[in-house]
């Protein structure tokens, strides 16, 4: 499916990302599917996080947030995770200045 409309912008960080919102009538497990932010790709970035309100037409929508973990403008590609999936980062904090030390796990 493809979204109705393209996310909004809420916010855009100085460290490289954009916090931006999307509420659609199509069921969460549509919004997940392959290719349906594609659309979108030209605006989004990885490591941007988008909150997601679903099947607001019912009585029950889902609310959840993911991070862009793969945006290609020229191929109209854009892969989601949910944040709660995605592997935190431990960051090094030296003299005011934050360090990524990688993946802890």
């Amino acid at each position: 499916m493809e979204p109705v409309c393209k996310p909004h912008m809420l916010s855009e960080y100085p460290l490289g990302y954009s916090r931006l919102t999307y509420e659609t009538e199509d069921p969460i497990a549509a919004v997940e599917g392959a290719g349906y932010f594609g659309p979108a790709a030209p605006v989004l970035r990885v490591r941007d996080i988008i909150e997601i309100w679903a099947a607001i037409d019912t009585p029950r929508p889902v609310f959840r947030t993911y991070a862009v973990t793969r945006a290609d403008a020229a191929g109209m590609v854009v892969d989601i995770a949910p944040v709660e999936k995605i592997v935190p980062r431990r960051v090094l904090r030296v003299a005011g200045s934050e360090l990524s030390a990688g993946r802890e796990g």
